[in-house]
């Protein structure tokens, strides 16, 4: 099943003159089953979170990802309206170039901000802004220390200890980290980039939650660079066309490879344009009542095999 599996990421929402459509993808993916919403303090130019707390706070079945560790950008409704008029005279969002996560401990980004008070503060604004005592998942937003140093964890377990978090962890861009995952405690969520190789084959994970992100452009960069992928996607879209249209299976094919091979993981899939949401949700909802998840991994790693 995929529905239960994803997390809808919030990192494209915007307030301001955008807010109407960011309503709108929030209330198309609740509406398909996804109950877990990932934010953070940086999300839409700073109003992600407002958002989010606007249209699901009263839902109680609702899981919500909250970070800390970055500011939060200044004036974000005047660039909000600013990046819309640039939008407008584009024609349109540009299409992301690919760019490979970076592998554990090479090229890393600067890490976020992890003083005590900085981050005491940033939780109460989100608190506030998500309009929730308790957040779900409280995660240290671009996280690489290996381990995190003491005053980090002693600020988390007493988030913890104060109800305002149920539970902990970090979330970084890079690929997954065995070592900094063996690094942090058992407990602790870990979210990070898919390996490629988990597109690939089974990899064991310890029983901690774990969230990935960056699926979409993993698949691409396989497409791109191994032969045998590119074929065997191609042969497993072309078997799937009655389930549902062919470009939404391009799209869930990873998230199906990634559900088979992962199993308890969830997968972060996000989207700024509420007609692709509501197209690539509504063939996940399709591959969902058709049971067909577990059939296009099997169909992927059969046509892998052969290649």
């Amino acid at each position: 099943m995929l529905i239960p599996r994803l997390v809808f990421g919030c990192g494209h929402l915007t307030g301001g003159a955008s807010s109407s459509e960011s309503i709108m993808l929030l209330r198309r993916a609740r509406a398909a089953g996804i109950l877990h919403f990932d934010t953070a303090p940086s999300y839409g130019l700073g109003t992600a979170e407002g958002l989010v707390g606007s249209v699901l706070a009263a839902d109680p079945l609702v899981v919500v990802t909250a970070k800390i560790g970055f500011e939060r950008p200044s004036h974000p409704f005047l660039k909000t309206i600013a990046r819309r008029t640039l939008r407008s005279v584009r024609g349109g969002p540009r299409a992301p170039s690919f760019y490979a996560p970076s592998a554990p401990g090479q090229d890393l980004p600067e890490a976020g901000c992890f003083d005590p008070a900085f981050m005491a503060r940033s939780l109460e604004i989100t608190r506030e802004r998500l309009r929730r005592g308790t957040v779900d998942y409280l995660l240290l937003h671009e996280s690489y220390a290996s381990p995190p140093l003491p005053g980090t964890v002693a600020f988390l377990d007493e988030a913890i200890a104060q109800g305002h978090a149920r539970q902990v962890g970090y979330a970084n861009g890079a690929l997954y980290d065995p070592a900094l995952r063996a690094a942090v405690p058992p407990s602790w969520i870990a979210q990070s980039a898919i390996d490629p190789a988990m597109l690939l084959g089974p990899v064991d994970l310890p029983a901690a939650p774990t969230i990935l992100h960056t699926l979409i452009k993993t698949d691409a960069w396989l497409r791109a660079t191994d032969l045998r992928y590119k074929a065997a996607a191609a042969v497993t879209i072309d078997a799937f066309r009655t389930v549902a249209a062919a470009e939404a299976i391009a799209v869930l094919l990873p998230y199906c490879l990634a559900a088979g091979n992962l199993p308890g993981v969830k997968l972060i899939y996000t989207s700024s344009v509420p007609a692709r949401l509501a197209s690539i949700l509504g063939a996940a909802e399709a591959i969902d009542a058709a049971q067909a998840s577990g059939d296009i991994a099997a169909t992927f790693r059969a046509a892998y095999a052969s290649a």
